[in-house]
């Protein structure tokens, strides 16, 4: 299948989503690029995991856009999403492995989830994926013998598992220490320049939005204010902007 000859890969137009008198979303605009490694930054309960889920589908929106490889997802049926969510690797704050599944068999789920049955096959990607996190040969331990920075780099081997152009994370480094934080951090970078997939990132680490990105996003008050590279947000002249980047780098 032909790429489209666009340089987005997503592309979100006016996006509404209310929760009674709670406005989430108030006419959101936002394009992720081709192969860029994008952060969303924003205050608590801004709206950016409900982004990333509203971007696949799996929270509803009131109205909008959302455009993936230049398809319309938002329609009468979920097809367009169903289709886009096979080319979307994703990693949520709540994405826990399976305690009652072994490390191979938490990352052949993914596969198999999208309809891979060749066990050959199966067995070269689990290993595969897991030599990409740098934990090869471990896939017959359990969660329970995995320290929190294994079980989370496990996590990320099974999003990976089916190749994605797109990985979505929320918060990957979320509850660990800085010495794995750092760790994955450099992890999301190579994964996301050996699979040559686009990276978006929901993070309340700004050192890491701001040492790894290649474009920073800001969300407030329902609608992206703010992007650009590291170095143009810290220049940034809106005030609202400035007032939260330089309270949470300072």
């Amino acid at each position: 299948m032909t790429e489209p000859d666009t340089e987005h890969v997503v592309e979100v137009r006016g996006l509404r989503k209310s929760f009674g008198t709670n406005v989430v979303f108030d006419g959101l605009d936002l394009d992720v690029r081709r192969g860029e490694f994008m952060t969303l930054i924003g205050g608590s309960g801004s709206g950016k995991s409900l982004l990333l889920k509203s971007m696949l589908g799996l929270s509803p929106v009131d109205a909008g856009s959302i455009l993936f490889e230049g398809e319309e997802l938002l329609g009468d049926t979920d097809e367009g999403f169903r289709r886009a969510r096979e080319n979307v690797g994703m990693l949520f704050q709540a994405s826990a492995l399976f305690d009652s599944l072994d490390v191979y068999e938490n990352i052949a789920y993914a596969l198999r989830q999208r309809g891979e049955s060749d066990k050959a096959m199966i067995d070269a990607t689990v290993s595969d994926s897991l030599r990409l996190i740098g934990l090869p040969g471990i896939e017959r331990m359990w969660p329970a013998d995995l320290s929190g920075g294994m079980k989370k780099r496990v996590a990320l081997a099974r999003a990976v598992a089916v190749r994605p152009k797109v990985i979505f994370y929320d918060e990957p480094t979320e509850g660990l220490d800085p010495i794995n934080v750092t760790r994955v951090n450099r992890l999301l970078l190579g994964l996301s320049r050996t699979l040559d997939a686009t990276t978006v990132v929901v993070t309340h680490n700004m050192e890491s939005a701001f040492s790894i990105s290649d474009r920073v996003a800001m969300l407030f008050e329902g609608r992206i204010i703010g992007s650009g590279t590291p170095a143009e947000m810290r220049a940034v002249t809106d005030r609202r902007v400035r007032e939260f980047v330089d309270a949470v780098l300072d």
